[in-house]
């Protein structure tokens, strides 16, 4: 007799508060935009979407969770890592700023342990940010010696792309993206300068599946199986209770 898994792999989404603030539902003038909750519908019964996103946080705090949570966590088959953004502040205010080689460093921990634990990496690259609109909504943060620069940024930006080509992996490049962008990025993808809309973050969900479909197609919604049988082939209860059960 079939015996049923009720465990679903996971899809797990590593990062700062770009990350944690996807489940919310940003509007702008044209949609309303979850990006949690689109990949959520998208693999519903498929995979289970958990976000591992912590505001504030840069590769060095996200290095160590990714460790714990490979090694506690079972059967993660996915992973979206998207770090760089809090990292590339400078200044000697900025407290969260991390050098370019230990941002290497970190980064290069979690592909290495990715590999051990067999979860298909997704590397996420910073963005653009609008800086005088973050020292208007911000001004008693901008009065502090630390800045953001997309010049520094993008040096952070070269490093995911090389260790990218170098670990054959993924590399999502925001950076990129908002750069060709046919319209005012600023207003149009960000909700305060830093993070974004639902505009924002529809450009982000349809970057990573297409990622998944072009690098990791047998991790599709449409290529994994559903978890339980459709409604119409359930069989007696009696026999549902035994599949669940496993006897």
């Amino acid at each position: 007799m079939t015996s049923y898994n009720l465990a679903p792999g996971k899809f797990i989404l590593f990062g700062d508060s770009i990350t944690e603030f996807s489940w919310q539902s940003l509007p702008d003038s044209t949609r309303t935009f979850s990006l949690m909750a689109a990949f959520g519908n998208h693999y519903v019964r498929k995979l289970d979407i958990v976000n591992r996103g912590y505001s504030g946080y840069t590769s060095d705090q996200g290095a160590i969770i990714f460790s714990k949570v490979v090694k506690n966590e079972p059967d993660i088959k996915l992973a979206t890592v998207f770090y760089g953004t809090n990292d590339s502040t400078y200044g000697k205010d900025a407290v969260l700023s991390v050098p370019l080689e230990r941002f290497r460093s970190n980064i290069e921990a979690i592909i290495k342990l990715s590999a051990v634990h067999n979860v298909k990496l997704i590397l996420i690259a910073p963005t653009f940010h609008d800086q005088n609109i973050l020292d208007r909504l911000f001004p008693e943060k901008s009065k502090l010696d630390k800045h953001k620069d997309i010049s520094h940024t993008s040096k952070y930006v070269n490093t995911l792309l090389e260790l990218g080509e170098q670990y054959q992996l993924p590399v999502i490049n925001l950076y990129e993206i908002f750069q060709k962008y046919e319209g005012d990025w600023s207003k149009d993808l960000l909700i305060d300068g830093l993070h974004f809309n639902g505009s924002g973050y529809k450009i982000l969900h349809d970057q990573i599946i297409k990622v998944i479909s072009e690098w990791y197609p047998e991790l599709s919604a449409d290529n994994l199986p559903t978890v339980l049988p459709d409604f119409s082939d359930l069989p007696s209860i009696e026999n549902f209770k035994r599949c669940v059960n496993g006897s």
